[in-house]
């Protein structure tokens, strides 16, 4: 019987020895990697230890995003970004990619051990004026910015661009389409993408438009990091002038009264026809005290006060009110409030029709999960209703397509978008669960009612979640992946990079 046992444990530990060998040989190969990579780019490799690598490794919206990668490197230009990645991809090295980091997902911008690539530095901002080799005047971003820097930028010129609506969000919004405050007349901010600058997994910067490489320009207006790095964006520009807009926060016994309003925005005849308006709708609840808060975020592309297609939403009772004619970089500001660190976070999403009690049902379910699942906990839980018109579908196709290709004759429905804050790393795995119950709670009942849109929001899916396999209702995926073999054969961005893959999640 001795025997036996010792032979167990031996067996055991020589499995264990095992499965660690692999990990030591990785680390190990990566710290010789961020050796070679600190000899070729001299400043650009920063070390644990020094200032710039906490300041890198900690620009993240949630703790959960503090991971430790054996060095970062903060390329000064595409070229230098280029050959690094060249090395990476020659030595099979892990490596993860991060803008602006405002992603809850853990994994998905970040990586422990390996090497992190941040864009801090590709910062620039001009206006190019015509003529130029794309045809219209348009706005050069680099990809290290957040929207409310380009929107400080291009406000005061008496311009603007279709790109986020919250000021601390990175430009990657675009890479995963982009809903903006002009939407429903242009599309996803990712169709008003003149060109994309991007450094392949063969170490080369390519100039992508539908001129020079149309099936990669398709790709990459929603296929997230699949096919390289975007160093730049060049947008499509046009004439902004005065707003009306603002945040409103609601007496929490008026949360009907909201419900009320928006049921009544989105019905036939109501203000979300009206298509230079567009809502930012939010509902907060804590299981601990059971009071939900709702807040309302406007914009109305016209310098009109209170329009009529708001009345409904500016008559409720409030405990906060900043709305008003103004210009659109204030309205943004106001978000700057979601650049502050949380600590633990998270969110999934899923999408339901518009239909005549569409509010009350997410509401109704969000708050019964929530109290089954978590009652008495001091955590803040939400859900963001982002409408998708039909007129925004339409707008999407007319402006060169994209690889979500939805058609405008399924109707108008909602990203609803369920996410979570707490306090406490024990929480995790029971968080991480309560999301999930309630996306299937949501989704089972609008499947049962006829009202699930079969769609996945990349910019709002949680961990376990695939976009892809939803883009086109299944048709759009063979050909990204069809695109990706071609432009990266070796597959460095779909092995070596976490993110959201093409061929299903890989959050490493």
């Amino acid at each position: 019987m001795r025997l036996v046992i010792h032979r167990l444990v031996l067996g055991a530990s020589l499995a264990a020895a095992a499965s660690i060998g692999p990990l030591v040989h990785r680390a190990n190969q990566t710290a010789v990697i961020c050796s070679t990579l600190d000899k070729a780019f001299p400043g650009q490799i920063q070390q644990p230890g020094s200032s710039n690598y906490t300041t890198e490794t900690t620009s993240y919206w949630s703790f959960r995003d503090y991971l430790r990668p054996f060095c970062v490197f903060t390329p000064t230009g595409s070229s230098d970004l280029a050959k690094g990645v060249k090395i990476l991809a020659d030595s099979n090295t892990h490596f993860a990619v991060r803008s602006g980091g405002h992603s809850p997902v853990r994994g998905d911008a970040e990586i422990e051990e390996g090497v992190l690539i941040v864009t801090t530095l590709f910062n620039t901002m001009r206006v190019v004026p015509a003529p130029n080799p794309l045809g219209a005047q348009y706005f050069s971003m680099g990809s290290g910015n957040r929207w409310g820097q380009a929107y400080d930028f291009l406000i005061p010129q008496g311009l603007n661009v279709v790109g986020g609506r919250v000021w601390p969000v990175g430009s990657g919004l675009l890479l995963g389409g982009g809903i903006s405050y002009f939407s429903y007349k242009q599309g996803w901010a990712s169709n008003n993408v003149l060109n994309f600058e991007l450094v392949t997994g063969k170490g080369k910067v390519l100039q992508v438009n539908k001129k020079t490489y149309p099936d990669l320009f398709w790709a990459l207006k929603g296929g997230s990091n699949n096919y390289g790095i975007v160093t730049r964006y060049d947008m499509k520009i046009f004439s902004q002038g005065q707003v009306f807009g603002g945040t409103i926060a609601y007496k929490p016994e008026n949360t009907q009264d909201y419900l009320d309003a928006y049921q009544t925005w989105i019905n036939p005849g109501g203000g979300v026809e009206d298509n230079d308006a567009a809502v930012m709708p939010n509902v907060n609840y804590s299981p601990l005290t059971k009071e939900s808060v709702a807040t309302w975020v406007g914009v109305h592309n016209t310098p009109v006060d209170n329009p009529r297609s708001f009345e409904n939403f500016t008559k409720i009772p409030s405990t906060f009110r900043a709305v008003g004619v103004t210009t659109f970089d204030k309205i943004v500001n106001q978000s700057k409030v979601y650049g502050g660190t949380v600590a633990r976070a998270s969110w999934f999403a899923t999408a339901i029709k518009f239909y005549n009690n569409t509010l009350n049902y997410q509401y109704k379910t969000f708050i019964s999960t929530a109290d089954s699942q978590l009652a008495g906990l001091n955590v803040t839980l939400g859900f963001a209703t982002e409408p998708v018109t039909t007129s925004m579908l339409r707008a999407a196709r007319q402006n060169g397509g994209d690889p979500m290709d939805l058609d405008p004759q399924r109707g108008s429905f909602h990203v609803v978008l369920c996410y979570a804050f707490w306090g406490e790393e024990s929480l995790d795995a029971r968080m991480e669960q309560y999301l999930q119950t309630l996306i299937r709670n949501l989704e089972d009942g609008a499947k049962a009612s006829g009202n699930y849109y079969p769609f996945t929001f990349l910019n709002n899916a949680g961990r376990t979640q695939n976009p892809f396999e939803s883009y086109g209702y299944g048709r759009s995926l063979p050909r990204m992946k069809a695109i990706a073999t071609k432009y990266d054969p070796k597959g460095v961005f779909r092995r070596l990079v976490p993110g959201f893959k093409l061929d299903g999640p890989a959050l490493l």
